[in-house]
């Protein structure tokens, strides 16, 4: 209850305006419904045997889906701390952030 009440106080000084801003939340909440649907979608495409489908299919868009999911099972191994997801991905933080801004998880 304690942390609930840190976070919300912490986006509430961080937004302008009546609303909080999305941008105010931490990744592991305002990228909550992003992770749930892609989740969802696997699992699904998973039980059914179909295949994920995609606007585009083609090497570029694979390396990038590929990039994501697995940024996205280290930061969620690591609880979100993106200092040990970089030393996991063996990148620089600074370029962690980076492809998380890109790739709309930051």
């Amino acid at each position: 209850m304690r942390e609930l009440k840190n976070v919300m106080r912490r986006a509430v000084l961080l937004s302008e305006g009546d609303f909080v801003q999305i941008k105010a939340l931490p990744l592991e909440i305002s990228t909550y419904s992003k992770i749930s649907a892609f989740e969802n979608a696997m699992e699904s495409n998973s039980s059914t045997g179909g295949v994920i489908k995609e606007k585009k299919l083609d090497l570029k868009n694979a390396a990038l889906e590929a990039e994501y999911e697995t940024i996205l099972k280290v930061l969620k191994e690591v609880n979100f701390n993106k200092t040990k997801a970089a030393q996991i991905l063996n990148i620089d933080r600074k370029t962690l952030y980076n492809k998380m801004k890109a790739i709309n998880l930051g």
